[in-house]
Formats: C-alpha cells, sequence, structure tokens
C-alpha cells in the first residue's frame, strides 16, 4: 500500500513539474499574438532559462551525479554527452531546424525526473527538491523554446503538441526511475553527468549567443536572475523538505571505492544487518546505542553497512525489500536523530561483510563495530571479523529477539570479548522519547531464511 501511495504521489509530482512547460508556451503563444513583447525581453528570458539550466547543473546534476560515480566516470558522462548533444544538434541546423531550447529542457527533465521516481522509491527528501526544480525550470524553458520553434516556420498547433509531448517524458520518466532504477544510484549518476555534459554544450552553443543581441548588455542579465532564482528554489525546497544533507548512501560494493570515501575520517562506527526486522524494533536499540558512544568520538561517522539485494539472494533469504529501502528505514531517523553527525550506508555483495571488514582494517582508523541482538545469550555463535575492531558491543533488542544471520555467524579463532551493554530500559525513539515496545511486537518473529 505504502508503495502505491509513493507511486502515486511520484505521479501527481512530476505531472505538475511538466504543466510548467505547457503554461510557458502558452504564456509565449499570448504575447506572440497580441505582439506585447519586445525583442529585449524575448532574450532576457532565454538568458533566464539559461541561467536556471545552468543552476540545475551546478545544483542538481553534478552534485548528485558524482556521488555514485569515481571522477573518471563522472567525467566519461559528462564527456559522452557533451559529445552526444553536439552530434544531434548538428544534424538538426543540418535539417533547417532550431530546437536547442526544447532538446535542453526534455534532457534536462528525463534525468531529473529519473531522479524523483528513484528518491520516493527509497523514502529520500531528495525528490521533492528535483521536483520543484524541474518544475520552475519548465516554464521559463516552454516559453523560450514554443518560441524558438515559432521562429523556425512551426505552426502553433504543431509547436503546441511538440511542448505536450516533451512535457510526457517527465512523468514516464519518474514512473521507470520508481519502479527500476531505486537500486541503482550509479546510473542515475550516469544520467545525471550525461545530462550535465549536453546541457552545458547546448547553453555555450545555442542559448548564450541568443541571450546577448549586439549593442545591448541588460538582456544577458537573465542569466544571473536564473541561476539566483535556482539557488532561491533550492534554499526554499530544503527549508520546507525533510532533506537529510547528513545521509549519504555509497552504492559501490567495490571495497577500494569506499575506502576512499572513508579514508578522511579518524574514526567510525560500524553496524551491519540484513534489515529485514521491523524498523520499531532495530531503530531504538541503534539510537541508544550510538549515543552511548558518540559522546566519547563525537567525529566519528555512523556507518550502516547493509546485505545488497545480489548478498540476500546468495543468503537463500526470499520476500524481502529491496536494498535502498531496507537501509533507509534505518538510516533515515538515525540521520534525523544524530543531525550533526554524518550517516553513511555501505551495502556489500557477500554474505557477510567480512571482506570489506579486512580491507578496512587495513585503514588507520579507530573502529568500533555495534551488533544489535547479541548479547542475550551466554553460548551465543561468537561474531566473525571482531579482531578487526578496537571495541564490539553486543546490545540485546528490546524482546531478545536474535538476528537473522545469528546461527549462521562462523566462530572466529582470534577475538576479543564483545563488550555487551544492556540498554533496554534507555531505549529512544526517533524523537528523543523513551521507547515502549508495542504489544504486536513483543513476539515477534523475524524472517525466516530457507538455509
Amino acid at each position: 500500500m505504502l508503495a502505491q501511495q509513493n507511486l502515486m504521489m511520484v505521479i501527481v509530482i512530476t505531472s505538475i513539474s511538466a504543466m510548467g512547460t505547457l503554461v510557458g508556451a502558452y504564456m509565449a503563444y499570448l504575447f506572440i499574438r497580441k505582439n506585447k513583447i519586445s525583442k529585449n525581453i524575448l532574450n532576457f528570458i532565454v538568458a533566464l532559462g539559461g541561467g536556471l539550466l545552468f543552476s540545475a547543473i551546478a545544483l542538481v546534476l553534478i552534485p548528485e551525479g558524482t556521488k555514485s560515480l569515481s571522477f573518471l566516470w563522472a567525467s566519461t558522462w559528462f564527456f559522452i554527452g557533451s559529445i552526444f548533444f553536439m552530434l544531434l544538434d548538428l544534424v538538426i541546423e543540418k535539417n533547417g531546424g532550431r530546437a536547442s531550447q526544447i532538446l535542453a529542457n526534455t534532457m534536462d527533465s528525463i534525468p531529473e525526473s529519473l531522479g524523483v521516481g528513484a528518491a520516493f522509491a527509497t523514502g529520500g527528501g531528495v525528490g521533492l527538491l528535483l521536483a520543484s526544480l524541474v518544475g520552475l525550470q519548465n516554464i521559463t524553458e516552454g516559453f523560450n523554446s514554443f518560441n524558438e520553434l515559432k521562429t523556425g516556420g512551426i505552426s502553433t498547433k504543431k509547436n503546441m503538441w511538440v511542448q505536450f509531448i516533451s512535457s510526457l517524458s517527465g512523468p514516464l520518466a519518474g514512473v521507470i526511475g520508481f519502479l527500476f532504477l531505486a537500486g541503482h544510484p550509479e546510473i542515475i549518476s550516469g544520467l545525471f553527468m550525461f545530462s550535465a555534459g549536453g546541457i552545458l554544450y547546448l547553453i555555450f552553443h545555442d542559448i548564450a549567443p541568443l541571450a546577448h543581441p549586439k549593442g545591448h548588455w541588460i538582456p544577458t542579465l537573465g542569466s544571473v536572475f536564473g541561476f539566483i532564482l535556482g539557488l532561491a528554489s533550492q534554499a526554499w525546497v530544503t527549508t520546507n523538505s525533510n532533506t537529510l544533507h547528513n545521509l549519504t548512501y555509497i552504492s559501490s560494493t567495490s571495497p577500494s571505492e569506499i575506502i576512499q570515501t572513508l579514508n578522511k575520517f579518524e574514526c567510525a562506527h560500524f553496524t551491519n544487518g540484513t534489515f529485514t526486522y521491523k524498523p520499531e524494533l532495530i531503530v531504538p536499540t541503534l539510537l541508544a546505542g550510538f549515543k552511548y558512544v558518540s559522546s566519547q568520538q563525537d567525529s566519528c561517522p555512523l556507518i550502516i553497512v547493509v546485505n545488497s539485494d545480489k548478498s540476500m539472494q546468495g543468503l537463500n533469504i526470499h520476500n524481502f525489500e529491496n536494498q535502498s529501502v531496507r537501509a533507509a528505514k534505518v538510516a533515515e531517523p538515525l540521520a534525523q536523530y544524530f543531525s550533526d553527525k554524518q550517516i553513511i550506508v555501505l551495502f556489500y555483495d557477500e554474505s557477510t561483510p567480512n571482506v570489506l571488514y579486512h580491507a578496512l582494517s587495513e585503514q588507520v582508523i579507530r573502529k568500533t563495530l555495534h551488533k544489535w541482538g547479541y548479547g542475550t545469550e551466554p553460548n551465543a555463535p561468537k561474531i566473525e571479523a571482531a579482531e578487526l575492531f578496537d571495541v564490539v558491543y553486543g546490545f540485546p533488542l528490546p524482546n531478545n529477539i536474535k538476528p537473522v544471520c545469528h546461527d549462521l555467524t562462523p566462530l572466529a579463532k582470534e577475538q576479543q570479548v564483545i563488550q555487551v551493554v544492556d540498554l533496554r530500559n534507555k531505549l529512544i525513539n526517533k524523537d528523543g522519547v523513551l521507547f515502549e515496545l508495542p504489544d504486536n511486537l513483543k513476539k515477534y518473529e523475524a524472517p525466516k531464511n530457507t538455509r
């Protein structure tokens, strides 16, 4: 039911954003019909649209595009995008067409709408920010693209149909992003970088010359106002949304790439698991556990290491939520409560995170490991790779339930004793209120694997 509600939200929000294109196109139609718009104003609006497009590159496409890609891949997709748009623009111009604005509008909207869908699927707050920026850009871009096509000899009726078809790309991309790309942030990042390179090419090759008529300087200031409008929309949405700026997802499961991200920290607190449990059980325990140690090392990020979907399939665990959803239901409450700390989510493809932990052991950082669900049984299996951490804490869950991997955890030959800290009388929820276990969870049974 929640997934259906989120999908409907994606359709509604991306459709509203897409309507900006039609609104801008209709405004251009009215101005042209009544001959109440001067060339300087037209040039100013062209520059305004260019500034908004540039703000999309600087504020959304590049920051989001570099999150899940290395420098090499990010710059590669950026370059490929610019070459692709150059060739496409060349084909259009050779055939006597003028469509730089409609191209920029469509190729800006598609990846951002994909990102909107993926963000809503994972519960992330960035979806609303993306949708708002797209909607604002669409108004000026619809105005400019209508005027550009009209100047190129396209009839009003055909022009409006082109705008309508272009606007459909937003909702369609949003649905695709929601259904298929939530667990693949590296694909979203690649699309963002591809579009950023292409749009930057179009801005300087096609849009900027139109915004700078000979002998006039004021119209070019429209680009500055356009960028300021982008900044203002970002600030407004950020202030009025639940975007968690201290929460980072690292989609790569390569230990070397993960280490590059973690190298800047001197210490870190880790916890790992399948996170198939109800968040009402896990979240209070993790909040209390991280609060217990964070006062000692305030600069340490809190790192949640999650079985990827590939790992879950290898463990023969069925009917599980995708990796981003499982991570978000735990990571977001932590990010809300510890707003002054970095919360980082990592994924691993193996049955255990030991490959990652062994790679991290070669780094000179202080590390603690938090094992929720451990510490209630004296003869419980020992925790593998515990010797790689400076301290290992066992935090019993409210109803003493064991983790899914409890019986699969092999014995370690050398490991230190786990420090069991019973915080069940000090558990708190994400709002900082003392946690009371609901009756329906006191006998909760965890998902079973079939091994």
